[in-house]
């Protein structure tokens, strides 16, 4: 059985490893090719395309990776006509691959859509594109079920994959040993993102900030886990001459954001894990001028991190662009650190989140749903 599976940023390649090992574990005989992140390629996915050449942040910032996008577009395209595959599956990244489940759908091959494009936050008018162009929709938050239900699709609830992933191995005492942390005194984690792009937006304003919090509380001591997505050098790059003393970790996410007792944490899948380690934290997010105005125009629910989304309100603070400025974070993160009550009450609601994202095993679960969908419209020349 053959299936393209695409993929891009470094939160879809985690979600679709974690799709390739269910999909292998159910059906042996699956081969698996697209775009793919390194998990990807490390779960035996052929990739095509390498998803981190191809991720890019906002539509401003995409245009200058066209000429590249549409080489990757017509190279899958040529694919898909080549040899008909099985299905074709789709983890985010929109604006990219609803333009590719239009050619799937034409030749025939069955379109599921995984982790879905967020239409309900912006750009709603996109619901025609997936109704015409996808076959099954499989959600991760509970709510987007009768967001597509509404609109006619074939739409399931699965659970979100990052209630498996969000696991620590070590204890925040051996984290304080081993990078020489102090565990009586305030750790601040900084999280500034997976993509280069986001760190040119977003990382001065997280430095600036903790020069605040530094100035007031001078026992502050800040770590700072890798994205995978990035090397040293490049962050040691953006920091400078480090006169805050940030520690930097690599291959310890998990481990370092629950050693941190409050995070400034940049808008995207970070709040959602920040969520599920039940830690407080303060959302922020600083793109273009033009990507800005156009969320503003578009945007059409009242929050933008994921976490009050899901929540249906605003449970951990977030700021956008000019109210995202250093001294506005830095006294959240203090009133966060210094008030006890204010703490607690954010670290309660939190803990909320975790009940509404489903049960363990959203991974195999969604690849028996793809699974049982082909055999219900098995074609003899398909499967």
């Amino acid at each position: 059985m053959d299936m393209m599976i695409v993929a891009g940023e470094c939160s879809g390649d985690i979600y679709g490893s974690e799709l390739a090992k269910s999909l292998s574990k159910i059906r042996p005989d699956v081969n698996l090719k697209g775009v793919a992140g390194p998990r990807m390629r490390q779960a035996g996915v052929d990739a095509l395309f390498n998803a981190e050449d191809i991720s890019a942040i906002g539509i401003f910032e995409a245009v200058g990776k066209l000429r590249f996008l549409k080489r990757v577009f017509d190279r899958l395209k040529k694919e898909l006509h080549k040899k008909k595959c099985s299905c074709i599956i789709l983890i985010d990244l929109p604006e990219f691959n609803l333009r590719l489940a239009k050619i799937a759908k034409e030749i025939g091959i069955p379109v599921i859509y995984y982790i879905s494009p967020q239409i309900w936050a912006w750009r709603r008018w996109r619901i025609k594109k997936i109704r015409r162009y996808v076959d099954k929709m499989l959600v991760v938050l509970p709510f987007e079920v009768e967001f597509y239900n509404k609109s006619g699709l074939d739409v399931e609830f699965v659970g979100h994959p990052l209630i498996d992933l969000v696991k620590t191995s070590y204890s925040k005492e051996e984290i304080c040993l081993r990078f020489d942390l102090e565990l009586d005194k305030p750790i601040i984690g900084l999280v500034p993102g997976s993509r280069e792009t986001e760190l040119k937006y977003n990382f001065p304003t997280i430095i600036q900030s903790a020069k605040i919090i530094k100035k007031t509380l001078p026992e502050s001591q800040f770590i700072l886990p890798l994205a995978e997505t990035l090397d040293r050098e490049q962050m040691e790059k953006f920091i400078g001459k480090n006169e805050l003393g940030i520690r930097i970790t690599e291959g310890l996410t998990y481990d370092t954001m629950n050693t941190a007792d409050f995070l400034i944490v940049v808008s995207g899948t970070a709040t959602l894990e920040t969520a599920l380690l039940e830690k407080p934290m303060v959302i922020f997010y600083r793109g273009t001028l033009f990507t800005w105005l156009l969320v503003e125009m578009f945007l059409m629910i009242p929050y933008f991190g994921l976490v009050n989304i899901i929540a249906g309100k605003e449970i951990v603070p977030e700021l956008r662009q000019y109210q995202a400025n250093p001294k506005k974070i830095a006294e959240i993160s203090l009133k966060a650190l210094k008030e006890k009550d204010y703490y607690n009450s954010i670290k309660n609601e939190l803990r909320k989140i975790k009940q509404i994202l489903g049960e363990p095993g959203a991974s195999m679960r969604c690849a028996q749903k793809i699974s049982d969908y082909l055999e219900s419209h098995k074609q003899p020349s398909l499967l």
